[in-house]
């Protein structure tokens, strides 16, 4: 029976619709950047680049309330402010309100969740449909966030977040948007994919739930397993230059709401040592602008493929100063291995599509150079 129920899900969702939507811009402070506590298919997200967070329109409720979100690879939980927040920061933001909403369902707990990004917001979990790209999610549960830890909305536009992860860390009995979509039959494929840069029909980056833009990438992919139930996968090693920093025990996550590459104290020290960059008082490294050129390419060994990162790709540029994008994280590190967080400056050059699926040897990362549209 199992099988057969597998089947005709993977049937049903093959006729699922197929859409685009135009996407916007922002920007956002950059003095939050640095820090972390640490043939065309599917649904296309409109994201915005907020110098280097993007961020989409969804709904929730019925009639629909409009909220600003973005796509977290990282977390499985899906969160928007609630008229119960309080902070100083959500005044300026549009608040969820469930006594306008005829679609609203109680579900009753009480929720806290840390953002990879710094962080943590509190609220309680409720059901409700919420409206991706014109696609209606019924009953999918989410967080009415009272409380939200200012570091979150330090300089950043958007309100609230999608978690896109394989697995739910905080609500597990429950499918994650991504799911529900796939196994409601709104989605033609369980696969999604991100494009961070400008697209042809004017917005500066894209989700496509369901499928990927073959238009996006060059090259062959290169797969890999998912090594556990969120997005991580091994890596065999980082390269700097000609030298091999570390090639038996990394693991790396993709994270879609993360600037840069972060990594353990003592590797990020050899890179930035490599690129004679400077630390500041901030714990960012800096580099000589008119010496960005001669810089090293850094690769990230996946699968037996070397994915090189250029200087261009790594250093980022801000008002005359030249900052590196490999930034310390201790706080994702485990005892015995090393885990890197993949963040922007990694997804822009390589084009990385997420698989899921039924069972956890069906979830897959695949991986090419990225194509930038030549206008």
């Amino acid at each position: 029976m199992r099988i057969v129920c597998i089947a005709l899900i993977a049937l049903a969702g093959v006729a699922a619709a197929r859409i685009r939507i135009p996407l916007r811009k922002d920007r956002i402070i950059m003095s939050n950047l640095f820090h972390s506590s640490s043939e065309e298919v599917g649904q296309t997200i409109p994201l915005n680049y907020t110098q280097l967070q993007y961020f989409g329109n969804i709904t929730i409720g019925t009639p629909p309330q409009t909220f600003r979100v973005i796509f977290d690879t990282a977390s499985n939980l899906t969160w928007v402010p609630s008229v119960g927040c309080s902070v100083e920061q959500c005044q300026d933001r549009p608040l969820y309100d469930n006594r306008h909403s005829s679609t609203y369902g109680a579900y009753g707990i009480w929720v806290t969740a840390p953002y990879i990004g710094g962080g943590a917001i509190t609220g309680t979990a409720a059901y409700e449909t919420i409206t991706i790209a014109g696609i209606n999610v019924t009953n999918q549960l989410f967080v009415e966030a009272t409380v939200i830890d200012p570091k979150i909305y330090n300089g950043v536009q958007f309100d609230g977040s999608i978690g896109l992860s394989i697995e739910s860390l905080y609500l597990s009995q429950h499918w994650s948007i991504f799911d529900n979509m796939f196994i409601n039959h709104l989605l033609p494929e369980p696969v999604f994919a991100f494009y961070f840069h400008p697209t042809v029909n004017g917005s500066d980056g894209e989700l496509i739930l369901g499928g990927i833009e073959k238009s996006h990438y060059e090259g062959e992919l290169t797969y890999t397993q998912s090594a556990t139930d969120e997005w991580l996968i091994r890596l065999q090693g980082v390269k700097v230059g000609m030298r091999w920093l570390q090639t038996e025990y990394i693991y790396a996550k993709p994270v879609s709401t993360l600037p840069y590459i972060y990594g353990p104290q003592s590797q990020i020290d050899s890179i930035n040592k490599a690129l004679n960059a400077s630390k500041t008082s901030g714990d960012e490294y800096t580099v000589d602008c008119s010496n960005i050129t001669a810089l090293p390419i850094i690769s990230i060994k996946i699968s037996g493929k070397n994915f090189d990162l250029r200087p261009q790709d790594y250093i980022v540029e801000v008002n005359s100063t030249c900052y590196s994008g490999f930034v310390v994280d201790e706080d994702h590190q485990q005892p015995g291995a090393s885990t890197w967080l993949l963040g922007q400056n990694f997804l822009r050059r390589v084009y990385t599509i997420f698989k899921t699926g039924i069972f956890l040897w069906d979830k897959q990362l695949a991986f090419a150079y990225t194509r930038p549209i030549v206008y």
